[in-house]
This record gives C-alpha cells, sequence and structure tokens, in this order.
C-alpha cells in the first residue's frame, strides 16, 4: 500500500491529507483493497489474468516462464517491490510506470 501512497505523494507534496482522500477515492473506485487482503485474494486473482493474457498475447514468452516454473507471476509483484524500495526508479520514470 506504501508503494501506491508515496507515488501520490510525489504529485502532491507536503499536502498529506489531500494524499489521503486521493488514496481512499482510487481505492473504493478502482476496488483495490482487494490487493491487500490477508489471503491475498485480490492479488492472485490479478496475478492470474495477467497469466492468461500473457499466454493469449505473448504465447513464445509463456511458453519460456513454463519451462522456468515461473508461469504464476508472483515474481512480477514481487519484484517491483524490489526495485521500487531500492529506488531504482527515478520520480518521472516511476510515474511514467503507474
Amino acid at each position: 500500500m506504501a508503494d501506491i501512497v508515496s507515488t501520490i505523494y510525489l504529485l502532491y507534496p507536503n499536502q498529506e491529507s489531500k494524499v489521503y482522500y486521493i488514496s481512499l477515492k482510487m481505492f473504493d473506485d478502482l476496488h483495490l483493497r482487494d490487493n491487500f487482503r490477508e489471503d491475498q485474494k485480490g492479488i492472485t486473482h490479478n496475478l492470474d489474468i495477467l497469466n492468461i493474457l500473457t499466454d493469449v498475447l505473448m504465447p513464445d514468452l509463456m511458453t519460456k516462464l513454463k519451462a522456468l516454473n515461473a508461469e504464476n507471476f508472483v515474481y512480477v509483484y514481487k519484484m517491483f517491490l524490489v526495485l521500487f524500495t531500492r529506488e531504482t526508479f527515478k520520480d518521472e520514470n516511476l510515474l511514467k510506470f503507474w
């Protein structure tokens, strides 16, 4: 959750109340709360959809991922968090990524 809120904070520095209300609105309108459930059903569902899309749109990549036993896509979410926490993105690049 901090990775999402901190990205919004980059747009509105020193405006914590605005960031808070934007975050609440975004979590409600985009149904992001499901991604942060303890049982991880939300994020698992989204990764399953990413898996299906990759299989349909990029079958060669999916074949390679299956050979590596990496087709569950959990690594995508975790790798992004690692990159974010290491601050390897410059602010403008991170905002483009989002």
